[in-house]
């Protein structure tokens, strides 16, 4: 998942933009590489496997992605802990347990 660069209502030189499309390529690559070997390794243990790379708000998209999907379950990751931000808007993991349409299980790490 690639969260989206915080740009709304931020006047950004074209310059600027150029780059972050740029360096939005690269974390996509990069991300798709790490999908791909997560998937085989999972493949390989006898799991059924399907490779997507999406940008947007984490929380959001799976929740998205559960309801299109008609998930039975999501399994989301949460760390010890809490920044300021997670504080004040929300974790992925609470977004996921408020509004997905299944159950969701939280490993806590």
């Amino acid at each position: 998942m690639i969260p989206p660069l915080p740009l709304e209502g931020v006047r950004v030189p074209a310059g600027a933009v150029a780059v972050g499309e740029q360096v939005e390529g690269m974390l996509r690559r990069e991300v798709q590489k790490l999908v791909s070997r997560v998937a085989g390794t999972l493949r390989k243990a006898g799991f059924s496997a399907k490779e997507m790379v999406m940008a947007g708000h984490p929380g959001a998209e799976l929740v998205e992605l559960a309801r299109r999907e008609r998930t039975d379950l999501v399994v989301v990751g949460s760390r010890s802990g809490r920044s300021a931000h997670e504080y004040f808007m929300g974790s992925i993991a609470d977004t996921v347990v408020k509004y997905a349409p299944c159950s969701v299980l939280v490993h806590r790490g």
